[in-house]
């Protein structure tokens, strides 16, 4: 089985990306798994999914644990591959590493420029020193925090046009860092922004930001908060050039409205594994609806 650098090279070159999905228990991971079985059958290239687990994720599920979970679909010749999300701290990036994640995402992201670089840079040769293999990330500006559904964009997001990653700042960082992957701040946010009638309406991306910072920079772009962006805006993304994307918040929410409906269809039912189908099954539709998505290129 290819290498994931090898996967992430594949997509930029043909123009598709990557779908990057969050877990936080065996059932989420179930239904994106099933998701992206029913993808690989449908899509004419070969992709690989990436799962990934925050830090709070990793303390809940446990990290080795985690990773033999992911290790146990590619023994069984699945493309999946884990990255450690959101790593803020030094010593939580050398663990994930020595525990055997796939990838980590360093975020300094709420540093200034020369700071983020410096912990960026020192996280990225930590890593490489216990293995080479591992795809480094880094992240530019403070995209807000939680998986949450907010009435508001956060305020101090950076997804406002004078706070957004310039070309030069993102090729400067890569430059510096040496990271593989660069998550810039193209008017992203994380989390799902609610107007009335429960549409959400997250900010837009800054398609023109995208295509010129692809330009500038060698490392592949992940776009971070894929969540809650239309559908045509995230396909020219990926057409502007980010080849991977994560999706977390639309799958906490199809979780936990497949579990409402569970518990208001048959309140005797206390089997965890039956009440937790309908949110299994939801999670799996919306992946392969997001990988075909982000793959129309293939079709």
């Amino acid at each position: 089985m290819k290498k994931l650098i090898e996967y992430i090279a594949e997509a930029e070159k043909g123009g598709y990306a990557l779908g990057h999905f969050n877990f936080s228990d065996l059932a989420t991971l179930k239904g994106i798994v099933s998701g992206f079985e029913k993808a690989q059958k449908e899509i004419s290239g070969e992709i690989a999914l990436i799962v990934g687990l925050s830090g709070g994720e990793r303390d809940f599920i446990g990290s080795r644990q985690a990773v033999s979970l992911v290790k146990s679909y590619r023994e069984a010749g699945l493309p999946v591959f884990l990255n450690a999300d959101h790593t803020k701290s030094l010593e939580k990036a050398i663990e994930a590493a020595k525990d055997g994640f796939d990838a980590v995402l360093f975020d300094a992201g709420r540093e200034p420029i020369e700071k983020n670089i410096e912990r960026t840079k020192e996280a990225v040769a930590a890593i490489r020193e216990i293995d080479q293999g591992i795809v480094t990330e880094g992240e530019l500006g403070f995209l807000g925090e939680g998986s949450r559904i907010f009435s508001e964009i956060p305020e101090a997001a950076d997804w406002s046009p004078e706070k957004m990653t310039t070309p030069e700042e993102a090729m400067r960082f890569v430059e510096e860092t040496g990271v593989d992957l660069v998550a810039p701040a193209v008017g992203n946010i994380h989390g799902l922004i609610a107007e009335k009638g429960g549409v959400f309406e997250n900010p837009e991306l800054d398609l023109d930001r995208i295509g010129r910072i692809k330009e500038a920079v060698v490392a592949a772009m992940v776009l971070h908060g894929g969540s809650g962006i239309k559908d045509e805006e995230l396909k020219a993304a990926v057409s502007r050039g980010m080849v991977v994307v994560h999706i977390s918040s639309e799958l906490r929410l199809a979780w936990r409205k497949g579990l409402e409906k569970s518990f208001a269809g048959d309140p005797g039912e206390i089997a965890p594994y039956k009440l937790l189908r309908p949110s299994t099954e939801a999670i799996a539709d919306m992946v392969f609806q997001k990988l075909k998505l982000l793959n129309s290129v293939l079709y």
